[in-house]
């Protein structure tokens, strides 16, 4: 089990679940929110390990207030890549929004992940981006 402090929450990382306990100060109340993985431990792992070298191979990277923006070239690879990636954790991480932008002149592919307030430092986290 491994935890991490922010702010506004406490992430716990379990297994494949993600837990992030959301503190409400104004009325001093606590609420569990589950990320949860489908995968089994060791796929969940090795799942990880996979997308954090995806993560790794960002040119480029924006906070945004729900989330982050990653940027890669816009190869036939990376571009395959990350859309194998939207369509197996679209499926895996369901409370999370995934889109790829592509603009004119097509040299590079954004990848976005976002989500409710209480997902967003988790997100950042996962992916190495800090604000």
């Amino acid at each position: 089990m491994q935890f991490k402090y922010y702010d506004c929450c406490l992430e716990i990382t379990e297994g494949p679940q993600l837990l992030v306990e959301v503190r409400n100060f104004m009325n001093d109340t606590r609420t569990l929110r589950t990320l949860g993985c489908s995968l089994p431990d060791g796929e969940a792992g090795e799942r990880r390990a996979e997308v954090g070298r995806l993560f790794a191979q960002s040119t480029a990277a924006t906070t945004l207030p729900d989330g982050i923006e990653l940027e890669y070239p816009g190869d036939e690879t990376t571009t395959r890549a990350l859309f194998d990636f939207v369509v197996f954790e679209r499926g895996c991480c369901a409370q999370l929004g995934f889109e790829l932008r592509f603009a004119p002149p097509h040299r590079v592919v954004r990848l976005r992940i976002t989500g409710a307030p209480e997902f967003v430092l988790p997100i950042r986290s996962f992916a190495g981006v800090s604000e």
